[in-house]
């Protein structure tokens, strides 16, 4: 088995994490929450540093 590389590990990591974020956004823009999910999603964007929902 092939050692992994730390610089790849991150990247890898990065790149999970940009995907996750756009997959919140584009969940935002869907009209198929409950009550409960908009306040869960709303919630979740507010621990994003810089990013108001008002």
């Amino acid at each position: 088995m092939e050692n992994l590389s730390l610089k790849k590990y991150v990247w890898k990591c990065v790149l999970g994490a940009e995907i996750a974020y756009a997959a919140c956004l584009t969940g935002g823009f869907l009209p198929l929450r409950s009550v409960r999910g908009l306040e869960l999603h709303h919630a979740l964007f507010e621990t994003i540093p810089g990013f108001n929902l008002d």
